[in-house]
């Protein structure tokens, strides 16, 4: 081959590439400011297109020079150095070489800065897993607001999007208030004056976020939660999540707030007031419109209206065939077993665990479905009857679907929880179980007679043991007047306190007492020595595999 091919080759390739570069010039050119002008102009077809949807840097966030170089330099191969640097990123936190691993995560979010992603999991990255590899209990909590302050950086970037707001949310509450640490964490939370000085630039933190004790993580949490449905409020962002789960978060951590409360301090005033906030906002949830994955709205307070209209509605069908209904169900009751029988008629909230299994089982035996109703209904009325029935099960699944979202939040439980707290019964009842540890603590496990010296007065101070008695005597109480309580978390949570009140009287040489004023409760829960009754119960029922 000659010089002069070879020289012409490449003055054909060179005028290709010019060519070439003329139309891609075009496509890609950047928009620019004018002088004098705070708008861009359009730049080429691409950032024309950028700034129609949307899409462009400067409506998705701040504009950092220095990423933008980081991503020229890449040439184009953003992607493989973001993939190479998050693994080095992994590899420097195995090695615990914690200064690379925040550089590495710095140059990570140059170069993806509007990827939701590369924020919610490189910050939990470095507030659950880096934070955990320190002894000291100030180590991971600085970690942990590292954590939350490379969250903070990401909403710059990303003002259009509601789920950097919403990770805040989660990790300011349970980061902080759900960790081993959470005692710890939440104390030196409230004490960080300096960094609720920062907080200030992004949310309220006044009377909002206060409580007699200091600013609370639970409520700073339920500030980032408002202010990511003020977004999708506003039009700012579309919502693409669950409304159902979306919506719970704000007035969820209310309620935590209060629980925290009880758990740290003697419950009291404070403790009152953040159970009635919580009430309330609960219950502006409840009224909320939903909408569902069946693309209807729902509100989960419809409940009692919805199954009003559906016993409005049998109750046409059953004029249209009267008695049938009664009739039917007469008929199935006499095919239950006694035990059957005596569960079923039982009111509810008295029926124990077993008692709940028979009556299940009764009520699906003696249940009468409308369509049988409708079936009997006389022939002359029998298009009448149909749109009954057709009403009737529109109506049935209105109430289902109703009933599925409140199951799903617990709702109904909440709701009454909320009520439950605020009374002056469950105050005492919670302050007299806050007493009691504080004696167990300090090994003053039974009640013992004080002689003042000055007076020689005799005062009798109670010990563990009398005051857990009593805590369980108000709690009896407090799951009578509210049964649902039962059920839920509540009845859980007395667990512990039961078996420290056992290991009490084992010190005391003292037997624990039958029958125990909680016996109903763990009778319906199934829970501790009631679950191997039930168990043992089961088993001595249970045919044996031989037959006869």
């Amino acid at each position: 081959m000659t010089q002069s091919s070879s020289f012409w080759r490449k003055v054909i390739y060179i005028s290709i590439i010019g060519l070439l570069l003329l139309p891609l010039s075009m496509l890609g050119q950047p928009s620019t400011k004018s002088a004098g002008s705070d708008l861009p102009d359009g730049g080429g077809v691409l950032a024309q297109m950028r700034q129609q949807e949307g899409l462009a840097q400067s409506s998705l966030g701040d504009i950092d020079p220095a990423s933008e170089t980081m991503k020229l330099a890449t040439l184009g191969l953003k992607g493989v150095a973001v993939t190479i640097l998050w693994d080095n990123a992994n590899t420097y936190k195995d090695e615990e070489n914690w200064e690379a691993f925040s550089a590495t995560v710095n140059q990570i979010i140059k170069l993806q800065p509007n990827f939701i992603t590369v924020w919610e999991y490189q910050a939990h990255n470095i507030a659950y897993n880096v934070s955990v590899e320190f002894d000291d209990y100030q180590a991971r909590y600085d970690w942990v607001k590292k954590g939350l302050d490379f969250l903070i950086q990401g909403l710059a970037y990303n003002r259009r999007d509601y789920k950097i707001l919403r990770n805040l949310g989660f990790f300011y509450g349970s980061k902080i208030g759900r960790s081993d640490e959470r005692l710890q964490f939440r104390a030196m939370f409230r004490r960080d004056r300096d960094y609720h000085e920062m907080l200030g630039d992004y949310i309220p933190m006044g009377s909002e976020v206060s409580t007699l004790y200091g600013i609370d993580n639970w409520l700073v949490a339920k500030q980032w939660y408002d202010k990511a449905e003020d977004k999708v409020r506003d039009g700012v962002a579309n919502l693409k999540s669950s409304h159902l789960m979306f919506y719970k978060d704000a007035p969820s951590q209310l309620r935590n707030c209060a629980m925290d409360l009880e758990e740290e301090f003697r419950p009291e005033e404070p403790a009152r007031r953040k159970w009635s906030e919580a009430l309330e906002a609960w219950n502006e949830y409840g009224n909320r419109a939903l909408l569902t994955s069946w693309e209807t709205e729902l509100r989960l307070n419809d409940k009692a209206m919805a199954l009003e209209e559906l016993r409005r509605l049998q109750g046409v069908l059953d004029q249209l065939a009267p008695g049938v209904r009664e009739k039917l169900l007469q008929e199935r009751r006499k095919n239950l077993t006694p035990e059957q029988m005596a569960a079923f008629d039982k009111e509810p909230n008295k029926r124990t665990l077993e008692e709940v299994y028979l009556a299940m089982e009764a009520e699906g035996i003696v249940k009468v479905d409308d369509q049988e109703v409708a079936d009997q209904v006389p022939s002359a009325q029998s298009d009448e009857g149909y749109r009954a029935l057709r009403a009737i099960q529109q109506a049935a699944e209105d109430l289902r679907r109703v009933e599925n979202y409140r199951s799903q939040t617990n709702y109904y439980y909440w709701l009454n929880r909320c009520e439950a707290e605020q009374s002056e019964l469950n105050l005492e009842a919670r302050a007299a179980m806050y007493d009691a540890r504080a004696l167990n603590e300090q090994t003053i496990l039974t009640t013992t007679d004080q002689v003042d010296p000055l007076t020689g007065e005799t005062t009798e101070k109670l010990g563990a043991k009398e005051m857990y008695e009593k805590a369980f005597d108000k709690w009896a109480e407090v799951f009578e007047a509210y049964p649902v309580l039962i059920d839920g978390v509540t009845a859980q949570e007395l667990e512990e306190s039961v078996r420290e009140y056992r290991l009490v009287l084992e010190r005391l040489v003292e037997p624990f007492p039958d029958p125990f004023v909680l016996d109903f409760v763990f009778a319906r829960t199934g829970t501790g020595e009631y679950a191997q009754q039930l168990e043992t119960m089961s088993n001595e029922n249970r045919p044996s595999s031989g037959g006869q």
